[in-house]
């Protein structure tokens, strides 16, 4: 009995565990969602788009910390009984894509938003980096 509950607990918590924030990919949004926009409109939705990102982002990383405690004392995952942010962190990051999309096409300033969360060591969980072996 005993050498069930281990393979158990693991796979519960490999299946319901919340995933890190650099892990979850964005969803896919069309530039079109922001057509018509100045690039001024553009820029200011980015920024706000951002400032949820950071938020979720921080969100997301406690309930990784939830999952991990309560796996421990309990064999469950919070997040199971709680939820996650994945479906708005992969919701954002698809909007700042679809911004970024709409910004080239229109010529406009940008700093793609993968390089303003790096610039800032708070949010490197936001971004997945790169392989340095690729």
């Amino acid at each position: 009995m005993k050498r069930l509950i281990a393979p158990i607990i693991i796979s519960t918590c490999l299946v319901a565990c919340a995933a890190p924030p650099s892990k979850i990919a964005a969803t896919n949004y069309t530039h079109l969602r922001h057509s018509g926009k100045t690039c001024e409109l553009l820029y200011t939705q980015k920024q706000q788009y951002l400032s949820k990102l950071r938020e979720s982002c921080s969100s997301q990383t406690g309930c990784m910390i939830a999952d991990a405690i309560g796996v421990f004392l309990v064999g469950i995952p919070i997040t199971m009984l709680t939820g996650d942010c994945e479906t708005d962190i992969a919701d954002l990051k698809g909007e700042l894509n679809a911004i970024e999309s709409q910004q080239i096409i229109q010529g406009c300033e940008y700093t793609p938003y993968v390089e303003t969360l790096k610039a800032k060591s708070e949010d490197c969980l936001c971004i997945e980096e790169p392989d340095e072996d690729l």
